[in-house]
């Protein structure tokens, strides 16, 4: 018969060492202190010094920032409500709606019209743009490509004959001594961007109350007004300014090199491609072919 394999526990072990982690004797490694030449505690004692004289001065601007802010706060509280509308039928319509009797009035400023009118005992005034009152533009003039130095700049500064000054002003003095700011233009990517562009660059705010409403009914408006939300949409918002730097950098960029490669073959045509445009062209050459 086979010989039946050796049980493990038969078979000869041998001893090891066991290894304690927790008795083994640690090195500390011990930094040699060098004294400073005396060269260089006068130069520490210089710079902290001129470090300290800096520190109380920016606290010091930062305290009159503060306190002017807090001025301007003061100045605006209990004053009016400001509501900024994307054109002045809206405005008109929004003023009817929320009027109690007939406690409206309309003021007018250099051919624009707003209206102050009370609500619950708060004064509101309505105010309006006429659709964009800024536009994508290059930060310098130039017209080299690719150019990637856009911002927002007013139109009437990009365009010297545009007629939306005006609109730009009225709310410019308006918004100084508003005590909130309320969004009221059309609620979609465009509104947004428009109303959001009047808050900082023009109201100078961070932030505004935002009126939601799909129709300029009577009902619906005074819902949207009474149930303001907090915010702007910022979701719309950033959606809608990106929209437009892409539309600029895409149908600017293009166009300028389109333009110049008929150029280098020896003739000139104003000619022009978007984001849309390009590829819908390509589409029907495609489709004709």
């Amino acid at each position: 018969m086979p010989k039946k394999p050796a049980s493990p526990l038969s078979v000869e072990t041998k001893e090891y060492l066991v290894f304690d982690p927790s008795d083994v004797k640690k090195t500390v490694e011990i930094v040699e202190k060098v004294k400073p030449a005396r060269e260089d505690i006068e130069i520490v004692e210089r710079k902290g010094k001129v470090l300290k004289k800096k520190k109380i001065t920016a606290v010091k601007k930062e305290v009159s920032v503060l306190s002017k802010e807090r001025d301007e706060s003061a100045k605006r509280a209990g004053k009016y409500i400001l509501i900024i509308t994307e054109k002045p039928q809206a405005a008109a319509k929004i003023a009817s709606a929320l009027s109690e009797g007939t406690d409206k009035k309309i003021n007018n400023q250099q051919g624009v019209s707003y209206y102050e009118l009370t609500r619950k005992n708060r004064k509101i005034i309505v105010a309006c743009a006429v659709g964009h009152l800024f536009t994508v533009a290059q930060t310098k003039k130039s017209s080299d490509y690719p150019n990637f130095d856009v911002t927002w700049k007013p139109n009437f500064e990009v365009d010297k004959k545009d007629f939306t000054r005006k609109y730009y002003v009225v709310i410019q003095k308006l918004a100084k001594h508003a005590s909130e700011i309320v969004v009221a233009t059309d609620f979609d990517v465009e509104g947004e961007v428009i109303g959001y562009n009047i808050v900082r660059f023009i109201a100078k705010r961070d932030n505004a109350k935002r009126m939601k409403f799909s129709s300029l009914t009577e009902g619906e408006l005074q819902d949207s007004f009474e149930n303001v939300k907090p915010t702007i949409e910022w979701g719309q918002a950033i959606a809608g300014e990106t929209r437009h730097f892409i539309d600029w950098l895409y149908g600017i960029n293009l166009s300028r090199a389109l333009m110049h490669a008929i150029k280098s073959a020896g003739k000139f045509k104003i000619m022009s491609i978007g984001r849309v445009q390009g590829p819908t062209l390509k589409l029907i050459v495609d489709k004709e072919k």
